[in-house]
């Protein structure tokens, strides 16, 4: 009888044992499936927002781009749970970004200074006050960090690295001003005049800034690609 009873209590302990095992491995595995769903939805899934917005503001060399969510991330602490060597690539690339966007805030003064003095020349004396007068978009910065933008893009072979959506509108102004002008002045030529001239300017000689924007892209494109391969890999755990 006491043998018995023994064993019924042994039976009852190592019931609770295992069963307090097998919850333990079921919470656990509930929370880490958790914890790679919250990874995927407040981490990599925003960053890979954030970098498609970065290539974006690259091919339309967008001024003092902000990136939000990166941001967010680093004042959550959020960065800390990504895998270490794609956060360190990252760094690497907003530091990266940070210079070149440097460079082009001081690329764009020095082209569009010297562009709004020629087309200023190029109006014909009698109009010149009128047409300063009427034409708004003149004062506009838009209007002149457009017309920089597509000499820095311009291609030696004679066509455009990426697209600068604002080109058209651009066009259409300059054809207005255009018909102020003592003699005719293409929109083509005159960009790709300015393009010709700044190859003799030591500020864009010594540098390389298509290579550099082409580079940016490059890496923009393959951490796309490695953040996309996590977002695939935890959908798949999510789901095993």
């Amino acid at each position: 009888m006491a043998e018995d009873l023994v064993t019924i209590f042994l039976i009852g302990i190592l019931g609770v044992v295992v069963g307090g095992i097998i919850t333990f491995a079921v919470q656990r595995n509930l929370q880490e499936r958790e914890w790679r769903k919250k990874r995927a939805e407040e981490i990599y899934a925003p960053l890979l927002d954030q970098l498609s917005d970065i290539e974006a503001n690259l091919y339309k060399l967008t001024k003092d781009p902000s990136y939000p969510e990166w941001s967010r991330m680093r004042e959550k602490h959020l960065v800390h749970f990504i895998e270490p060597k794609l956060k360190d690539r990252l760094l690497t690339l907003f530091i990266e970004l940070h210079n070149f966007n440097i460079y082009l805030r001081v690329a764009i003064n020095r082209i569009k200074e010297p562009m709004k003095k020629e087309i200023l020349q190029r109006l014909k004396e009698e109009h010149k006050d009128e047409v300063q007068r009427s034409t708004p978009f003149l004062d506009e910065a838009f209007f002149w960090d457009g017309f920089a933008k597509l000499v820095l893009k311009k291609e030696d072979s004679g066509g455009f690295f990426g697209f600068i959506h604002d080109a058209p509108l651009l066009e259409k102004e300059y054809g207005e001003l255009e018909k102020h002008f003592e003699t005719r002045y293409p929109f083509d030529d005159f960009i790709k005049d300015f393009a010709s001239k700044i190859k003799d300017d030591p500020f864009f000689r010594d540098g390389d800034f298509k290579r550099e924007l082409r580079d940016l892209v490059a890496k923009t494109q393959e951490l796309k690609g490695e953040v996309e391969k996590k977002l695939g890999i935890f959908k798949k755990e999510e789901w095993d």
